[in-house]
């Protein structure tokens, strides 16, 4: 058989053209995903395990929440600032060692405040992707309590 038969028997398959979206559409799907990963975890922070603590002054800086001066001027903007404040809270190592899971050990307004802080600071910045990172990595850690203790 020529190689120009060969040619000729083959069936070409018809792909659709993928559907373009602007932008302006591709930010908006975006964020609202977004915002439902921050709604989620709201809630999931708002009703953890009574077997948690829940100590006052809460360990957790987020209620009320304010920028950490000297990480502001130590790396220039707010987001940045809080992305090292979450480090420093959560441990910088706890979510590229161990498990890779961001420990969450007390329960109240502390913590319940990190979803609010990170929706403010992603409204601003809406392409920060390391802020956007943190609602997993936290929102992973809160299934982790609800694993450990069954609830």
């Amino acid at each position: 058989m020529s190689w120009c038969l060969a040619f000729a028997n083959l069936k070409i398959l018809y792909l659709p053209p993928f559907p373009t979206i602007s932008m302006e559409e591709a930010i908006q799907k975006a964020q609202s995903s977004r915002q439902q990963r921050i709604d989620q975890l709201s809630h999931l922070l708002e009703h953890l395990p009574q077997a948690l603590p829940s100590p006052e002054p809460s360990p957790y800086p987020f209620a009320p929440y304010s920028v950490d001066v000297d990480f502001l001027e130590r790396y220039g903007d707010e987001s940045s600032a809080l992305n090292a404040t979450l480090e420093h809270t959560f441990g910088f190592k706890s979510r590229t060692t161990g498990d890779g899971v961001v420990p969450i050990i007390e329960r109240g307004a502390g913590i319940c405040g990190v979803a609010d802080v990170l929706e403010d600071h992603l409204v601003r910045d809406p392409r920060n992707m390391i802020l956007d990172k943190w609602i997993k990595d936290i929102t992973a850690g809160t299934k982790k309590v609800y694993a450990v203790h069954q609830v």
